[in-house]
């Protein structure tokens, strides 16, 4: 598959997968490598798992011989610490390791390997090339299995569409070779994901106590990448390839945060995502073209920034928009444009007059004329990000028209249009009856909770809506692992029971949450 600069790695848009899928390869047959499930499989009535996407992980054994391995240094170093971790070479490969008690151990270690990815830092991969903090983290089986778990599994969950590039994979996973907070982050994140998933079909696991430790080794990483690379007083001096990492750390956590169904520490995090890209932009490297990594950081930072100002009531300041002319890793960047030009606009929006009601017309067919043509946009962008089965590209197109009701509705609700108040129950029949077209529920689930919450708030006098949205939300919920969607429809029963019959009053019950300090996302 052809590679780009960067870390992003280039569709391949033809109609077959780069490589076989597991089944074909267990049963040592050629595979036809059709999208999205080779025929070979479907004609003998055989499972067939797809293919590998992204990086592949694999795990061998090096079998431990003479010496001792040193002990790994501490990850709560000094924040004054200037100098770079020692790398791997500093030890033999085989040597052996201690377990808890301090005994030596004889048995195989488990080495991690990266493969297939482009390291603008380093020309190869190799496990000696791990910063010596990155590759502590991955001495144990439960760190492989994590790792294991994010590559191929939640990984899938994070981007709007899963795709052969996904840069939850192709960037994130070769960064947290060279960065332990991100490592961290990664590991805290899956660990989690892990919880929730065995928690949810009462199986006994420890994985919240991994997430725990990893999630605070994270933090005092971050806070210590943080002020290290954030006091230059030249900001001229400054590593660029710090401050993304750093970025990214605090965007993982902030994501970790947001898929927690009573966590409210995730403002923080993204307040720190948003300090780091202020202190970015007055270094000199903001004055050149942006990598594709930064691009991807800059775009997932706005998504998460505009979805949070419909809900929290905080300030609507401008966003950077520098990184975002590129689509290629934010399908739904045009409908987001909107949306936060809208939210801006309620924000400081004077009390209507009479004299400015005849306006409501125009601004109406303005607005639907944008949303129109974000729509048209997003499914051109899609005919080229997708090279996928009919079926998936009818799924998108369905949540293409979600996203364009609900933001219809939207935009009558912030900026109080009446002109349209016949057609909000239409809209929101559209979203449902969309939803219930999709044929992958599971592939797109994690899409789905901000269109659902918008049509939530318009079923306050309908039952069967309430019941159908309430169902609809737990499900993607359980399909994606956005627990976050638990506490949107606490705030919909809520609002369902106070009895206001069109739910335009829901932006004033938010807002009186948030003043609670009971403030939500809706992601």
């Amino acid at each position: 598959m052809p590679r780009s600069r960067g870390l992003l790695v280039d569709l391949d848009t033809s109609e077959r997968a780069p490589q076989d899928c597991k089944t074909c390869k267990t049963r040592r047959v050629r595979c036809d490598r059709t999208t999205p499930s080779c025929r070979k499989c479907r004609g003998r009535r055989l499972e067939c798992p797809g293919y590998p996407s992204g990086i592949l992980l694999r795990w061998t054994n090096v079998v431990a011989s003479k010496g001792r391995l040193k002990s790994p240094r501490s990850v709560q170093q000094s924040c004054k610490e200037s100098t770079p971790s020692p790398t791997r070479q500093s030890s033999s490969p085989d040597d052996p390791v201690e377990d808890d008690n301090g005994a030596t151990l004889q048995a195989p270690v488990s080495r991690f390997v990266p493969l297939e990815f482009d390291c603008p830092s380093r020309p190869t991969a190799s496990p000696f090339d791990l910063s010596f903090s990155s590759y502590s983290a991955l001495e144990g089986n439960t760190a492989h299995r994590l790792l294991h778990h994010y590559s191929t599994i939640l990984s899938s969950k994070l981007p709007w569409i899963d795709s052969f590039d996904n840069p939850w994979r192709s960037i994130i996973l070769p960064m947290a070779m060279n960065s332990p907070s991100v490592m961290f982050s990664v590991l805290s994140m899956a660990a989690e994901d892990l919880t929730s998933k065995l928690d949810h079909v009462s199986v006994p696991n420890n994985f919240s106590h991994d997430a725990t430790t990893y999630r605070q080794k994270a933090i005092e990483l971050l806070t210590c990448d943080m002020t290290r690379g954030m006091t230059h007083r030249d900001h001229s001096s400054a590593n660029p390839e710090t401050i993304t990492m750093t970025l990214a750390a605090a965007l993982i956590l902030c994501n970790l945060e947001i898929r927690q169904t009573h966590s409210t520490t995730w403002h923080l995090h993204l307040r720190a995502a948003h300090a780091i890209i202020q202190y970015w932009e007055t270094t000199s490297q903001s004055r050149n073209p942006m990598s594709a990594t930064n691009v991807f950081l800059i775009q997932k930072f706005f998504s998460m920034k505009v979805f949070a100002s419909m809900s929290t009531f905080e300030d609507t300041e401008d966003i950077l928009t520098y990184g975002l002319k590129d689509q290629s890793n934010s399908v739904f960047l045009e409908f987001l444009r909107i949306m936060q030009d809208i939210t801006h606009e309620q924000r400081h929006k004077p009390l209507r007059g009479s004299a400015e009601t005849h306006r409501e017309g125009h601004k109406c067919q303005q607005l639907q004329h944008k949303l129109s043509m974000a729509r048209q946009t997003v499914l051109k962008c899609n005919e080229i990000v997708l090279a996928d089965s009919a079926t998936t590209k009818c799924d998108l197109e369905n949540i293409v028209d979600m996203f364009y009701h609900a933001g219809l509705i939207y935009s009558h609700q912030a900026l109080v249009l009446r002109c349209c108040s016949d057609a909000l129950s239409k809209w929101r029949d559209e979203i449902l009856s969309k939803f219930d077209l999709l044929n992958e529920v599971d592939r797109f689930c994690q899409n789905l909770v901000w269109p659902l919450f918008i049509a939530g708030t318009q079923a306050c006098a309908d039952e069967d809506g309430q019941r159908a949205i309430e169902a609809n939300i737990r499900q993607t919920v359980t399909l994606s692992g956005h627990w976050n969607g638990l506490r949107v429809l606490d705030f919909l029963n809520e609002l369902w029971r106070s009895g206001h019959p069109r739910g335009l009053d829901w932006i004033p019950l938010a807002k009186d949450w948030a003043k609670k300090g009971n403030g939500f996302i809706v992601i």
